[in-house]
């Protein structure tokens, strides 16, 4: 039982991870083909199996670096704003806090990683938007030669909308989270007193 449900939590962050890195790839190969230019051969080159696997690979390396910088940059901007709001103050307290829930609550520990697995996703989405943004319309500036000012303003406008539509998400999926941590600590603390009474 413990060894499948491990299993499907490191299937999870595995996919997870590949579709951070897929975003990734896609800027990456719109700024390579804004630089050496594109057409059908290499187009068919991206499709082809060998480099398909060495893609994948690409792909999940990719997805790992870009998560890190996401988390790092979640953590200074958001997490830390959230926290210094709540009762619990410090980003050491809070770590340590979530670590005691998952110990202790395995039906919220379940609820918490699934949290925690969203808000992976829409950190490291609003870096890609971003990212998206600038290699997006380096793109089209460099490689189109029709319809550059509509193309550029759909897509940014779109992407901006996806980025402000994430933040808000991830706002929130973070702050319900302190919030339950923070019921978990009163619980813990009333729980602690009443056996050592």
């Amino acid at each position: 039982m413990i060894g499948e449900s491990l299993k499907m939590k490191t299937t999870s962050l595995f996919v997870e991870i590949v579709v951070i890195g897929l975003g990734g790839f896609t800027w990456v190969v719109l700024i390579l083909f804004s630089i050496f230019g594109y057409d059908e051969a290499k187009l068919s080159l991206v499709n082809s199996l060998p480099t398909a696997i060495t893609t994948l690979a690409f792909i999940y390396v990719l997805g790992i670096i870009i998560d890190r910088i996401a988390d790092n940059l979640y953590q200074d901007i958001i997490l830390n704003k959230i926290i210094k709001k709540s009762q619990i103050k410090t980003k050491k307290e809070y770590h340590k806090l979530r670590a005691l829930v998952i110990d202790k609550h395995e039906q919220w520990a379940e609820r918490i990683a699934y949290s925690r697995s969203r808000q992976r996703i829409l950190r490291s989405w609003i870096l890609n938007f971003i990212l998206l943004i600038i290699c997006g319309n380096i793109f089209i500036w460099t490689q189109l030669s029709k319809q550059q000012i509509t193309t550029s303003i759909v897509m940014t406008l779109i992407l901006f909308f996806l980025i402000v539509g994430s933040y808000f998400a991830l706002y929130d999926l973070s702050k319900n989270e302190v919030e339950k941590l923070e019921f978990f600590s009163d619980e813990l603390k009333q729980s602690i007193t009443k056996n050592a009474d």
